[in-house]
């Protein structure tokens, strides 16, 4: 249009707005620079062109902060165009963002607020919806966004588009007709328009109200000559008209007088001065009945033409009323919505900020009862744990103290028995009474044989053998400490698990349950140490003993880039017997068990009985690992429990004796 107009030597006084919006629209778009160098010079060089140019340069070189910063200095039809393209925007300065702080399988922290004033979002709560609508979480309160490169995606749909309050209304001052006109619209020409009646007394139309001439309005003087273009335009075509119609009705006319008074010569000659006059009052009786028809018809099609008008206007003039009341209504709403919206959101932030306090509150309560009944429990079960290995030392040293006075009784009784062969040997050597054996056999003895022949005992070779001896001795004394150290230290359940899943990061929360069912040995039995130490082996994982003295083990620690929770449980035969009635306590006791410690250490009693409950209450699915310490044989074990009929687990036996 503007190069149509252009060819006329026209200039349009909005072009340089209306081409920046064209520009602004086709961001996007291959051909946009082509068509703006085809642009007038003066066009091209206006500052609202270059502005719209900048926008599309940092937009297509992905440059996020000139283009926001652009958004700023833009006018509010601008902005409301742009508004389009603000998702397309922040999404690739997110992934710009991520590729550029971030290496791989890395987690950075960066600040929530700062992204929002970069990428102009209205609140850190909208901010942090869209993060988390592409995969990358965010705490609103202590203003952090963790970002990792595996966790960042494209959503399947893109997400609605909200109204940026702050942004782009804060840019409206003053009404949408301002805003479109671009300065301030005249005034209501309707207000002062005074009507008046187009008819006469006697209910016809006036000969000036035809054409709306009797109408007054305020036009400027470029309509007023184009009306009154028209209005000559139109009287030329009204004369033309005329003239064109007196013609055809001349020619029609006296193409029949000719007819008729051919005809009435051929019939009465002799009336013909009767003939003429007839023809002639013919005559002017169709002429006037010609002008009477064509005045009718004009003017009934002029009073059609009159009253299409009048509906025309009438229609727009409703149009206009329903256009301006919908407009009000839309307004009110807004402002409605705005003020519900804006109480809602004051309403919340005082009800989070009187919880915030009283959550504080709580908190430090029920830290300072925490602290108060773990210092409780710790204390009583560290004097406990302190007794017991009290007494461990003190009959550790006794057995210790026995093996030395049995082994000085053992060295005192080697000596004398050395010491009495040396002498029975002196005695058979060297006899009291003459000797029985011959000079050479005397000699040989003599020189440190023996009368059987075998070969005595250097000194050297004495105490070469002594010192063996007594490296045999440490190092029993020193196996036998490891021992006892390996018996009483506690298992390790997170490193075991750590080794079986070497070189494989735990990025989910796993669970170890582990029931133990065991014998109630009494303290004569001789697999009641046994007992015992696998139960304090268990109790010393954790500092901290639980209220339920059935559970061994409560506690959850944290394992690579997750959580491990460890419970331990002992089964007894109350447990047993309460599972078989109580659908409640079996699921308690035995619901997400990951293996079973079996101990079968009583010979007295079998565990035939035992056994079956724990494996009839197991979990199915998945299969559960059972691991059976037993005083008797596999063999022997397996056909007295008969543990084959049971399927779906995995058991393993280990001989204890």
């Amino acid at each position: 249009m503007y190069y149509d107009l252009s060819l006329e030597n026209v200039e349009c006084e909005r072009e340089v707005e209306f081409r920046s919006y064209e520009i602004l629209l086709n961001l996007n778009e291959g051909d946009t620079l082509r068509e703006v160098q085809t642009l007038e010079e003066n066009v091209r060089n206006h500052p609202s062109v270059v502005h719209a140019l900048n926008i599309f340069y940092a937009l297509n070189s992905n440059n996020y902060v000139r283009f926001f910063r652009l958004v700023k200095a833009s006018t509010y039809l601008e902005m409301c165009i742009l508004k389009r393209y603000f998702y397309q925007v922040r999404v690739k300065a997110l992934e710009i963002m991520i590729k550029s702080f971030l290496a791989p399988k890395q987690i950075l922290h960066y600040s929530l607020q700062k992204i929002v004033d970069l990428l102009l979002f209205e609140s850190a709560s909208e901010c942090a919806s869209f993060l988390r609508a592409h995969g990358v979480e965010s705490e609103v309160d202590d203003d952090i966004v963790f970002m990792e490169r595996l966790a960042f995606h494209f959503p399947e749909t893109q997400p609605p588009m909200k109204r940026s309050q702050r942004l782009i209304d804060s840019k409206k001052t003053c009404s949408f007709g301002e805003i479109v006109n671009g300065a301030p619209l005249p005034q209501n020409p309707y207000l002062t328009y005074t009507p008046h009646s187009s008819f006469d007394a006697q209910g016809y139309l006036k000969p000036e109200s035809y054409e709306a001439k009797d109408q007054v309005a305020k036009q400027s003087p470029e309509e007023l000559s184009r009306l009154k273009a028209a209005e000559e335009r139109k009287v030329r075509l009204q004369s033309y008209s005329t003239q064109v119609v007196e013609e055809i009705t001349d020619e029609v006319s006296s193409a029949e007088i000719v007819k008729v008074a051919q005809s009435v010569l051929r019939d009465i000659r002799i009336q013909a001065e009767a003939d003429l006059v007839y023809s002639r009052l013919e005559t002017d009786t169709v002429k006037e009945e010609i002008v009477s028809i064509c005045f009718g018809e004009i003017k009934e099609s002029k009073n059609n033409l009159l009253l299409q008008r009048l509906e025309e206007e009438k229609e727009e003039e409703d149009i206009l009323n329903t256009a301006t009341d919908i407009m009000q209504n839309l307004i009110l709403e807004n402002i409605v919505e705005v003020a519900e919206q804006s109480l809602a959101e004051s309403v919340q932030e005082l009800k989070n900020a009187e919880q915030r306090h009283l959550a504080e509150e709580l908190r430090n309560k029920i830290v300072e009862e925490t602290v108060k009944d773990s210092l409780r429990v710790i204390s009583s079960a560290a004097l406990d744990d302190y007794k017991r290995e009290l007494e461990t030392k003190i009959q550790l040293l006794e057995k210790r103290f026995r093996n030395k006075l049995l082994s000085r009784c053992f060295k005192s009784w080697r000596g004398y028995s050395l010491r009495a062969k040396k002498q029975r040997q002196v005695i058979s050597d060297f006899p009291a009474a003459p000797s029985l054996l011959s000079s050479s056999e005397q000699n040989t003895r003599l020189a440190g044989f023996s009368g059987s022949g075998s070969k005595r005992i250097s000194i050297s070779e004495r105490q070469k053998n002594m010192m063996e001896y007594t490296a045999l001795l440490k190092d029993a004394e020193l196996k036998d400490s490891v021992l006892q150290n390996l018996i009483l230290e506690p298992f390790n359940i997170p490193e075991m698990l750590q080794e079986a899943r070497r070189n494989k990061i735990q990025r989910y929360s796993i669970g170890v349950k582990i029931l133990l069912s065991s014998d109630n040995l009494s303290s004569d039995s001789e697999y009641y140490p046994l007992e015992q130490v696998i139960k304090r082996k268990f109790r010393k994982m954790f500092p901290v003993v639980p209220e339920d003295p059935d559970i061994l083990v409560l506690r959850t620690v944290p394992f690579n880039l997750a959580s491990l929770f460890i419970c331990v449980r002992n089964i007894t035969e109350e447990n047993l017997k309460q599972s078989t009635f109580s659908e409640s306590d079996r699921k308690t006791i035995f619901s997400g068990t990951t293996g079973v410690l079996f101990l079968d250490l009583d010979p007295e009693n079998p565990s035939v009985d035992r056994l079956s409950s724990v494996l009839v209450n197991r979990p199915k699915i998945p299969p559960v690992p059972v691991l059976v310490l037993t005083h008797s044989s596999p063999k022997q074990f397996i056909s007295s429990s008969q543990i084959n009929k049971f399927k779906g687990m995995i058991i393993q036996l280990k001989f204890y004796f």
